[in-house]
């Protein structure tokens, strides 16, 4: 059952809904919402050990009660199936939509890096956040929305569109995040993690 282990599997649904929105039966996008969900657990994984948080969804993080180096393992396993669901079989389509997560987790593995080089500076520029943003969550949130649709074999101009709406809605789920981290309720939120200083924005 999605979202049984307490995740929402936004980009799964996604996913699905993106092929039903091209006019194809959601089971042609299903390889692809494994693939996306895979790869989002691959990232919270390794999120956690580098913010150090014990905690995910009121629930021990797997570094915690494994240790960091089978956590890294896991991570790394979750990625490997993630792209080994999608090219198991041939086809164009399971091409172009594995190549589109490749490029995607790259981007997101990207903005990561760019949000733990932010993290305790106060002169963080609004472009540096939204590039941050962008690529940390809003690139595989991108995939999740479109890569249905690749799966039903749709042209160009659709599975832009929809890459587009997906990496905006990610963009503003990572600022909602963020603002959670700062001012949001931990018995609500969960633990506190590694909290960007209020107001650390400059503009320009």
């Amino acid at each position: 059952m999605p979202g049984a282990g307490g995740g929402k599997a936004l980009r799964a649904t996604l996913a699905l809904l993106s092929a039903e929105a091209v006019g194809s039966p959601p089971v042609v996008a299903v390889p692809g919402a494994v693939a996306v969900e895979l790869v989002h657990n691959f990232s919270l994984l390794h999120d956690d050990v580098m913010d150090g948080d014990r905690e995910r969804r009121h629930r021990p993080a797997a570094w915690a009660r494994f240790g960091v180096g089978q956590a890294i393992c896991a991570g790394d396993a979750l990625l490997a199936l993630a792209h080994e669901v999608l090219v198991e079989r041939p086809g164009d389509e399971r091409r172009r939509a594995a190549l589109a997560l490749a490029k995607a987790t790259g981007a997101m593995i990207a903005g990561q890096g760019q949000d733990l080089a932010l993290e305790r500076r106060l002169d963080t520029t609004v472009p540096q956040y939204l590039s941050m943003a962008g690529a940390k969550t809003g690139a595989l949130l991108g995939c999740s929305a479109s890569i249905g649709a690749v799966l039903a074999g749709a042209g160009p101009r659709p599975v832009t569109a929809l890459t587009r709406f997906g990496c905006r809605l990610g963009l503003a789920f990572q600022m909602v995040d963020d603002l959670l981290g700062v001012w949001g309720r931990s018995e609500v939120t969960g633990p506190a993690h590694r909290r960007r200083p209020p107001l650390g924005l400059c503009g320009g």
